[in-house]
Order: structure tokens, then C-alpha cells, then sequence
């Protein structure tokens, strides 16, 4: 009963009201019901401590992998008729090597894609003059499609980053 009580209240982790939610839950939370036994077993075989200690290091290392490899929250997210903007911060910034590239046809940039880069950099390849963004290191991804001619890529990225970063 406690390893069923146990896989019920991990139910709490998601915030989904859909009926087809309520149906599944009993495969949603079956690893935390076989968790719950493991954790029963190993508390009546060798102590309390014990089951503590192996819920913590089971919350341990399937938390450290959400923290390396999915890490970002987003900042902006545009797409209209003439580009397509993402800018995602990085927390830690550990999960990719950091790249910039530009993609240009003749004289107009298609594209420019990067992945853990700092504001700081960005900044300076768009020859940015703004003193805020040149001190900030926050590390970003970023994902620029443009689909027209019809505006200038940096001035609208360097836009997007002034209205995140600078205070006024």
C-alpha cells in the first residue's frame, strides 16, 4: 500500500487535467510504484537510512542530467512573415561548444545559428556599441531564419537582446 501511496503523490508532478491523464496515470507513475517497493524493501531489510539514501541518490542523478543537458529557458521567440527569431539562455552553459555561424547568400544573411555563446560575444560580432551588452556573460543559443530581405538580421537581434538586457 505505501509503494502505491507512494507512485499516487508523484502524480502531483504534472499539472495535466485531461481525462486520457487520469487513465494512464497508473503507467505514468509505474516507475515511482516500482521505485516505492524498492524503497519498501530496502527500509524493512537494512534501516530507514538506507531507503532515504537511495531515493536521494536516484533524485540525484536522473536532476544532474536535466541540469547538463537540458538547461535553457527562453527569452524570445518571434516568427512573422519576414524572420524567425529564437534566443534560449543557457544556465550552465556545459552542454555545447560554443559556435556562431552566418549563413549569407550573396549579400544578405540567411541565417545566423549559435549555441552557448555570451552576450558579451554575440554582441561584438554584430558590432554592437551598447556598453550593457558588452559586459553581460550570460551564455545563449540562438536561432535566427530570415525569410525576406526585407530588414537588417543584427539590428533586430540586437533589438531583442536591449529589450532583456538593458534596464531601460
Amino acid at each position: 500500500m505505501s509503494a502505491i501511496l507512494f507512485a499516487l503523490v508523484h502524480l502531483t508532478n504534472y499539472s495535466n487535467n485531461n481525462i486520457l491523464f487520469y487513465i494512464l496515470a497508473p503507467l505514468i507513475v509505474l516507475p515511482q510504484f516500482i521505485g516505492g517497493v524498492t524503497l519498501g524493501y530496502l527500509r524493512l531489510k537494512l534501516g530507514f537510512f538506507w531507503g532515504v539514501l537511495q531515493h536521494g541518490l536516484y533524485n540525484l542523478i536522473i536532476f544532474s542530467f536535466g541540469i547538463l543537458f537540458f538547461n535553457t529557458s527562453q527569452l524570445t521567440k518571434t516568427t512573422n512573415a519576414d524572420y524567425s527569431l529564437e534566443i534560449n539562455i543557457l544556465e550552465f552553459g556545459l552542454n555545447k561548444p560554443i559556435k556562431l555561424e552566418t549563413y549569407k547568400s550573396e549579400d544578405r544573411i540567411d541565417s545566423i545559428i549559435g549555441n552557448n555563446i555570451t552576450v558579451k560575444e554575440l554582441a561584438e560580432i554584430l558590432n554592437s556599441t551598447d556598453h550593457i551588452l558588452l559586459e553581460k556573460s550570460k551564455r545563449l543559443n540562438i536561432r535566427f531564419l530570415n525569410k525576406t530581405n526585407s530588414k537588417n538580421p543584427k539590428s533586430i537581434i540586437l533589438n531583442e537582446l536591449k529589450k532583456e538586457f538593458n534596464p531601460n
